[in-house]
């Protein structure tokens, strides 16, 4: 089992990166998660997402955020004080790592999520999503803020994001605990 020595941190952007040279069995999953297969799922000729029981694990370190989705006429957004968009407005989970982790597992990948998730009131609803989605144990570290987006939306499909990182652009994941992510027994 191969544990070089390396550091996750999370950087401006939420962009894990990894120092001290690639890893060996690291993927980039897209703008902002990296995936990490487990020793054993390197040595296994199947997985779960081919349909077939594997042992291996994929580790997806990335952000995860409370978003928030708001209709807009147009752009430019023409001013109004006050607005009523019945039944249009949105709230869910989101964030790069999240995403992907959960398109993995409703694939019926073997995925642990390593990320971060606020001590604040929106990372309550964080928690709870994880939890509902069983992507929520160990890995999951508590953070101080909750990152959020606010996404306005046109119904010609283009869209603004606005994106608050908060503490998470700045916090470095515990690398003891990524290493345990990485090499755990898929029980846990």
């Amino acid at each position: 089992m191969c544990q070089p020595p390396f550091t996750v941190r999370v950087a401006a952007g939420l962009l894990p990166q990894v120092w001290r040279g690639a890893l060996p069995g690291w993927s980039f999953a897209g703008a902002g998660a990296w995936l990490v297969r487990s020793a054993d799922s390197r040595r296994q000729a199947t997985s779960r997402l081919d349909g077939a029981q594997s042992a291996g694990v994929i580790v997806v370190a990335g952000v995860t955020n409370l978003q928030f989705g708001v209709p807009v006429d147009g752009f430019p957004v023409a001013y109004a004080p006050v607005r009523y968009p019945q039944g249009q407005t949105g709230v869910r989970v989101a964030g790069v790592g999240y995403n992907v982790a959960a398109a993995l597992a409703t694939l019926g990948g073997w995925v642990r999520l390593a990320t971060f998730a606020g001590g604040d009131l929106l990372g309550g609803a964080v928690d709870d999503e994880l939890r509902a989605r069983g992507l929520h144990g160990p890995w999951v570290m508590a953070g101080q803020e909750t990152p959020r987006s606010v996404i306005l939306h046109e119904p010609g499909g283009e869209r603004m994001i606005w994106t608050d990182l908060r503490g998470p652009s700045q916090a470095v994941y515990p690398p003891g605990v990524f290493a345990e992510a990485r090499t755990a027994p898929t029980g846990r």
